[in-house]
């Protein structure tokens, strides 16, 4: 995956970089702990659980520097067995930790505790999880629900899972007839929300885990959606990352296929971030990155400095004005360290149009397009090394 980077014009912000005002704000209060963990988890269709380590104390994602002891175990709730008993040293401790569920027996609960233990710091940090294999379904499609920014009946939902659900020989010729050229389907699920299907409307951005025997890095893809009525539309993956697919949907239903086509190039490293390109010809510069599900963030109101918002007056679209600054904060705090991931922010519900402005710590600038069709809301795919971002709308 790759970091896309739309470059601004060379001398404004060489005479820029040095002078943007990347001091952190609202940081938290004296006498908050340094380290204080959290967790989220993201389990796939093949069994795969996946947990995100993130830090609330001030030191941020400062605690990657240091030493970390991981241990995880699981204990069968049938008969007590020990299904997982392993450890690693690690320093960088917001990169996912692997849970191994392939000794789980299915329909069987297991429970799986994770320490995080460091010495240096003087910090242990412990959290437990359930899991239930028959949850599980071979082949599918599992939503990453601490990224997505799906709304179902118009209200933010996360019990969205999907399912291997063949489609109807109609219904399938339809879809097959709406691919691309080139396209072919691959899989056919639905997109269920509290693990019933239904037809009310389902809107927003999606990210699925793309099941292990269909990843190839050599593939595009696309996710299709059926309606009711049979109403098709055909979504681009908007993510960076070869292992999922982001897709900003809008149907009332819940039937979707995963469709690809190869190509001789590998295009994870050639797709670019949904940046406007009307305000610069530099071509974008491209570095493999991680994808990482960006979480427990805010947009906090607050003005940057001058030089921040010469850079943003100078990227603002024709046609665009400014709403309002920002500094996106990651745990509470504004620091430099990537940010990358999905991003909804709150907009007033006034303007047909909506862009972010980020400028990164070397002053490198990002124009970043709308993801969601929802008044009231807009939703960024950002990835930059800073905090400074300006809101614009026409």
């Amino acid at each position: 995956m790759k970091k896309m980077i739309l470059k601004g014009i060379a001398g404004l912000i060489a005479a820029f970089a040095v002078a943007v005002a990347f001091k952190p704000v609202n940081t938290l209060a004296a006498g908050q702990p340094a380290v204080s963990l959290v967790c989220d988890y993201i389990t796939t269709s093949k069994g795969e659980t996946f947990c995100i380590i993130g830090n609330k104390g001030t030191l941020g994602y400062g605690v990657n520097a240091y030493t970390w002891q991981i241990t995880e175990t699981a204990i069968d709730l049938n008969d007590g067995a020990t299904t997982l008993n392993y450890s690693e040293t690690r320093r960088v401790l917001s990169d996912p930790l692997y849970i191994d569920t392939t000794r789980f027996k299915r329909n069987v609960a297991n429970t799986v505790t994770i320490t995080c233990k460091c010495l240096e710091l003087g910090y242990t940090y412990t959290t437990t999880i359930t899991l239930n294999n028959d949850k599980l379904v071979d082949g599918g499609f599992h939503i990453i629900t601490s990224g997505c920014a799906c709304l179902y009946n118009g209200k933010a939902n996360n019990t969205i899972d999907g399912y291997p659900l063949p489609l109807g020989p109609l219904a399938r010729t339809s879809v097959d007839a709406m691919l691309p050229a080139g396209y072919v389907n691959a899989l056919e699920a639905s997109l269920v929300f509290n693990y019933t299907p239904d037809y009310v409307n389902k809107s927003g951005i999606v990210c699925y885990n793309i099941p292990e025997g269909y990843r190839n890095p050599n593939r595009t893809y696309k996710l299709v959606t059926l309606g009711e009525g049979g109403v098709i539309s055909v979504c681009d993956d908007l993510d960076l990352n070869p292992a999922t697919i982001s897709a900003n949907v809008n149907f009332n239903g819940y039937a979707v296929v995963l469709a690809y086509c190869e190509n001789s190039v590998n295009t994870a490293t050639t797709v670019s971030l949904p940046v406007s390109t009307t305000v610069d010809s530099t071509p974008l510069y491209t570095a493999p990155q991680l994808y990482t599900v960006l979480t427990h963030y805010e947009f906090a109101k607050n003005k940057q400095g001058p030089a921040c918002q010469n850079i943003f007056k100078v990227f603002t679209p024709a046609g665009y004005t400014e709403v309002e600054q920002y500094s996106l904060k990651t745990n509470g705090t504004a620091n430099l360290y990537v940010k990358n991931g999905l991003a909804t922010v709150k907009v007033p519900g006034t303007h047909s149009s909506y862009k972010l402005i980020t400028v990164d710590n070397k002053g490198n600038v990002q124009v970043l397009d709308d993801l969601d069709a929802q008044s009231g809301t807009a939703t960024f795919l950002v990835n930059f090394a800073g905090y400074a971002c300006c809101l614009v709308a026409k």
